[in-house]
């Protein structure tokens, strides 16, 4: 399922988290018309902005995890020199994520639930082909980030989100 996405100057960044629905699901097992499959990862399909042809889609697998809102993402280089895209945002790992509404709703405020969304860091790198995920602030769950939209596409330092 794609709910969010997120662009650069020149790129712009498709994710697919294996979220899927399943409209015979509410009938066949009295359960909500979507379903997480948490043994698929999250894809996420990179393109040049004026890409016309879908061979060139570079996609990049991490582990499943959901996240509905991303704030904001940018292109560097790293160390190394490689071309990078950096993204951010609110993500609950794929083991984590529940929809079937067998637990308190996600945005309720429970200072021991696990399945709260977090802010997370994605790095794209263009160069190698690696990707990779990190978890931040952990402690701290977060959701409908915003930045100043004159940023977007570009590096920022800020993001406004609601903490609960």
């Amino acid at each position: 399922m794609i709910h969010d996405f997120m662009m650069t100057e020149n790129y712009v960044i498709i994710p697919d988290s294996p979220l899927e629905f399943k409209p015979e699901r509410p009938i066949k097992e009295k359960k909500f018309v979507f379903a997480f499959d948490n043994t698929r990862p999250s894809r996420y399909g990179i393109m040049k902005r004026n890409c016309q042809n879908p061979d060139q889609v570079r996609w990049f697998e991490l582990p499943g995890h959901m996240a509905f809102h991303y704030i904001n993402a940018w292109e560097e280089k790293n160390e190394a020199g490689d071309d990078i895209i950096r993204c951010y945002g609110c993500a609950v790992a794929g083991d984590k994520f529940n929809l079937d509404f067998t637990e308190e709703h996600t945005f309720l405020n429970d200072s021991n639930a696990t399945h709260l969304p977090t802010l997370n860091r994605y790095i794209f790198n263009l160069t190698t082909g690696a990707c990779e995920a990190t978890p931040l602030f952990k402690e701290m769950s977060c959701e409908f980030p915003m930045i100043d939209w004159d940023m977007v596409g570009y590096k920022n330092k800020y993001a406004y989100m609601s903490e609960f």
